[in-house]
């Protein structure tokens, strides 16, 4: 059973629907809308209009996901949304040929710590947001 996480007091919304119906809605929306912006600015997705679209085109469907984020003392710093597509749907052979993660190699990270080591280089992460 799925439910949803409260977080100082506000719902999770589970669905579009949900999100919707909370009092939160226009804060939701504007996360929605921010997300959307940001994956339409790097090319990720484009609106088309499904009469544009070839007889037998694939259609992905998608699905938003909420989550509220915390700072450290436990109060709210931003409400986020994000937008998936359900890839569980598509068959490898015919929608799709290549599979990739766009995340470093186990063997790549190994070497530039080690080079890094070597050269007395300061290492640093960040964290992306709307990564791609």
């Amino acid at each position: 059973t799925i439910i949803n996480e409260i977080v100082c007091g506000k719902t999770t919304p589970l669905t579009l629907k949900e999100a919707q119906e909370l009092p939160e809605w226009e804060t939701w929306k504007a996360s929605m809308e921010k997300e959307f912006k940001a994956l339409h600015d790097m090319g990720v997705v484009e609106l088309v209009k499904r009469n544009d679209l070839p007889l037998k085109a694939k259609i992905v469907k998608t699905k938003w996901i909420y989550k509220i984020k915390q700072n450290e003392d436990g109060s709210i710093s931003k409400f986020k949304s994000r937008l998936v597509a359900q890839g569980f749907l598509l068959r490898w052979g015919i929608d799709y040929y290549d599979t990739y993660s766009s995340v470093v190699g186990y063997n790549t990270l190994r070497t530039m710590l080690n080079i890094a080591a070597i050269t007395g280089e300061q290492i640093s992460q960040a964290d992306i947001g709307n990564a791609c």
